[in-house]
């Protein structure tokens, strides 16, 4: 079944007075939920350095591609002449893995088959996600020819899910051992990841601990081949973080330091908190541009 999307262009207020974006809202990428939708943010100059595919956070469980956390995201990346996808999904209570991942999956490949319509600048696309968004970014720039990560989406195939560059802000990266890293942080009072109740445990289906394999599905490395395309992956994670270890960020990042031809920066924001309004900031943000356009 399909569903009619009512398209509303309207112009937005980014900048400044003289500054404008127009929005165009819950534009549908896929035909199976009412939750595939995005929201597209074109800036009116001339300029069009590449397309930000953003994904929301919320423990796989809540949140819409208009968050007021990620604004700030927009807002940069319209001022500095990017188009930007503000991407939702697929929350868990509704299908669970890789429901969520395929339809990221999904509209990385819409935004390729519809470059013309919407100007994308194709050629420079970049994956941001904060929290379960970042989990689900890592997935979709790490693991572009897993078939089985498409699950039950067929649109666009003739297209690849693979971008250019990934942003991760304090992500879930592998599951199966959030608990333990808590632990060796002395942090065991935040070590709940493996109860059935938990975020990830809904998102997968089950308890993380009942079925290490299966659990492991969810893990990048057992899809990963290593032309995936990207050339500049920033990962960034706060140090008092509660709800993810840091660690599964910096793990990440070594990881791919190995793995990958492109550049890896990670960062850890000394004293900041999951979702922390230090990852948000005017400085940061124009950090992370300044790295994304930076030569390779």
């Amino acid at each position: 079944m399909k569903f009619l999307v009512s398209i509303t262009i309207m112009c937005v207020l980014v900048l400044s007075e003289a500054c404008y974006s127009k929005e165009i809202s819950d534009v549908a990428y896929a035909n199976l939920s009412k939750s595939q939708v995005c929201n597209i943010y074109m800036p009116n100059d001339k300029e069009n350095n590449g397309v930000i595919i953003l994904v929301h956070g919320g423990g796989f469980a809540f949140g819409t591609q208009n968050d007021e956390l990620i604004k700030p995201v927009i807002v940069k990346a319209i001022e500095r002449g990017y188009c930007v996808v503000a991407a939702d999904y697929r929350k868990s209570s509704e299908a669970i893995f890789p429901a969520a991942i395929a339809d990221i999956k999904a509209l990385v490949r819409w935004v390729k088959a519809n470059a013309c319509q919407y100007n994308f600048n194709i050629s420079n696309i970049t994956i941001w996600g904060e929290s379960a968004g970042a989990y689900l970014s890592v997935m979709t720039a790490l693991t572009p020819e897993a078939e089985l990560l498409n699950g039950n989406l067929s649109d666009n195939l003739e297209y690849s899910s693979s971008v250019r560059n990934l942003v991760s802000f304090y992500a879930p990266i592998e599951f199966y051992t959030m608990d333990i890293e808590f632990e060796e942080l002395g942090l065991s009072e935040c070590a709940n990841h493996n109860n059935v109740d938990s975020f990830e445990s809904k998102f997968l289906g089950q308890s993380l601990s009942k079925d290490k394999n299966e659990t492991y599905k969810t893990y990048w490395e057992n899809y990963f081949t290593y032309d995936v395309g990207l050339k500049k992956v920033w990962i960034q994670a706060g140090s008092n973080d509660r709800n993810v270890p840091y660690t599964q960020s910096k793990n990440l990042a070594e990881k791919l330091s190995e793995k990958l031809t492109g550049k890896v920066h990670y960062n850890l924001i000394y004293d900041a908190g999951h979702m922390d309004q230090a990852f948000y900031t005017d400085k940061n943000l124009n950090a992370i541009f300044d790295y994304l356009t930076s030569q390779d």
